[in-house]
């Protein structure tokens, strides 16, 4: 059996049996997102994005999904962008050490689309752990040594794709495929320099695009590449076996920010606190 399938029938299982502490903990991932969004919807960069995406839906009142705090609709791909756009803007959102990226941004505004679309009546928090294991387990089984590209983008293609497999109730078969879908749709093939200007931060809002997408193509029972794991070169001996949904799930495992930057500086932010307490 291939990973992609192996995993997915472990997805499945995960997701028939979220507990209450991951449920307690998506709830706090949730918060923290929609707390980023409603700061982030007024930043340059989520107007540039809406212009942009304007050429493509041009939205109105009888779109189906909800641009977060802005008082606007358009479609559920649009609209999942320009969340997530919102999410991430200030570099506020949720972390997660071992996969070196934000889960946050893709899997929320994933999650609350779909179910804005579908009217589903699915426990949105256990949507959320969902799109957590999905995306995070694949990306912490990663080999650093063997990888140049730690954006966010790369990966948070399977936590959209997995949450939308999860929203529309679709059959176990149709995660796999799902899944195979997103990683071959991720974005950031050529990614940019960390150090420069990155417009969309690591491509995190095409890469919900994109794992939506592949839930509609595998929904459309279009095969997807089963096999894209045992090719990716990011996965040494052994890689491949970490890649397990299991109890306590990824969505506990998050961190939350302080500052409005990369967690590699906070530790001197912190010092910088201490060392000036009355600083604004």
């Amino acid at each position: 059996m291939l990973t992609i399938e192996r995993f997915a029938a472990e997805l499945y299982a995960f997701a028939g049996s979220v507990t209450g502490a991951e449920r307690a903990a998506a709830r706090t991932c949730l918060a923290d997102a929609l707390a980023c969004a409603a700061a982030g919807v007024g930043t340059p960069a989520h107007a540039s994005a809406a212009a942009a995406m304007g050429d493509l839906d041009r939205g109105g009142d009888t779109q189906p999904v909800t641009v977060w705090f802005s008082g606007t609709r358009t479609g559920v791909l649009a609209a999942a962008y320009l969340n997530s756009v919102a999410v991430s803007a200030h570099d506020l959102d949720d972390g997660h050490r071992g996969a070196i990226g934000h889960p946050g941004g893709a899997v929320m505004p994933a999650v609350l689309a779909e179910l804005e679309l579908t009217g589903s009546t699915v426990d949105p928090l256990e949507a959320v752990a969902v799109g957590y294991e999905a995306a995070l387990r694949i990306a912490q089984a990663r080999d650093p040594a063997r990888f140049e590209r730690t954006a966010t983008g790369r990966w948070g293609s399977y936590a959209a794709a997995a949450a939308s497999w999860f929203v529309h109730g679709d059959p176990p078969a149709t995660l796999a495929h799902a899944l195979a879908h997103a990683g071959s749709l991720a974005p950031q093939l050529a990614p940019p320099d960390p150090r420069a200007v990155d417009g969309i931060k690591e491509g995190t809002p095409w890469a919900v695009v994109a794992g939506l997408m592949a839930a509609r193509l595998a929904r459309a029972r279009v095969p997807g590449p089963l096999y894209l794991l045992e090719r990716e070169d990011a996965y040494g001996p052994g890689d491949l076996d970490r890649i397990a949904a299991r109890h306590p799930g990824t969505v506990t495992e998050s961190y939350f920010k302080r500052y409005a930057c990369c967690r590699w500086i906070h530790p001197v932010l912190d010092r910088l606190a201490d060392m000036y307490p009355g600083a604004p």
